[in-house]
């Protein structure tokens, strides 16, 4: 039975996370045929954006108040990962994959992990469904480069009550697909960089963050999820010494060029 590889991350730095999402993306492309999977919170909050945005519109940087701000490599626009949300992250290589869900175009395979989010969801008691036709004009320059990510809807994204509560970018290099995404389970919680126009209308988040217990519950959920969905077992890595000085090489690269547009084969 093909195997899931899963790392998950309680709590860490903002570069971090980043860092160990790129290095993930980097080695599925190395991997033919291997699917990775990440969930991880953060520890503090940071604002990131895609990687064809620009900062100077994306947010406002003058009231960022020393939150770290930092460029994606995958697309998508400005959003602020507080402490109360879990993100995710999935690495697929296609290269021999015999599932075709995911080896398809990258719309085929972000809709598949929409509906293992939604199980995901459900499990937590949330009754969620993705949108299936993006909202025509969201799209615009105008409008992406400048509007915040829970104010667009895109198909595949997973919405509550017609209120998007995960927030997914995606990128494909050859034949590798990876894409990660913002889960709002605890409401939105506002950034004054950003402006989000939605938190006062009933979606705003009042949880603190995300104890260790709840995440290390909830990170057992998101897995079992993928696990019955693809009919795969699951493996939780641990990082050999070669490994961990790769992310750590990429780590300190993103921290010293974190509003670059960077190569996921840099500093392998």
């Amino acid at each position: 039975m093909r195997k899931i590889l899963f790392h998950n991350h309680f709590a860490a730095g903002p570069h971090f996370n980043m860092a160990f999402d790129e290095w993930l993306f980097a080695r599925a492309c190395e991997s033919p045929g291997s699917i990775m999977l990440r969930l991880y919170s953060w520890r503090p909050g940071a604002i990131t954006f895609g990687f064809n945005q620009k900062e100077q519109t994306a947010v406002d940087c003058e009231r960022l108040n020393g939150t770290p701000l930092i460029r994606r490599v995958t697309g998508g626009r400005a959003l602020y990962h507080d402490p109360s949300e879990l993100t995710y992250a999935i690495a697929v290589n296609t290269e021999g994959l015999d599932d075709d869900r995911l080896s398809g175009s990258v719309t085929r395979a972000s809709a598949a992990v929409a509906e293992v989010l939604v199980a995901f969801l459900g499990q937590l008691g949330m009754a969620a469904d993705y949108v299936r036709t993006s909202v025509r004009g969201h799209a615009r320059p105008e409008y992406f480069h400048t509007t915040p990510c829970f104010d667009s809807h895109a198909r595949n994204e997973v919405v509550v009550d017609r209120r998007k509560v995960i927030a997914s970018a995606q990128r494909r290099v050859k034949a590798t697909f990876f894409q990660h995404g913002s889960i709002k389970i605890n409401g939105l919680a506002d950034h004054p960089a950003l402006h989000l126009p939605e938190a006062p209308n009933g979606n705003a988040c009042s949880a603190g963050p995300l104890t260790e217990a709840d995440f290390g519950r909830m990170a057992g959920l998101f897995c079992d999820r993928f696990i019955e969905f693809f009919g795969c077992d699951a493996v939780g890595e641990q990082l050999t010494p070669e490994a961990a000085g790769q992310v750590q090489k990429r780590l300190n690269y993103v921290r010293n060029f974190c509003l670059r547009r960077r190569d996921i084969f840099e500093h392998k």
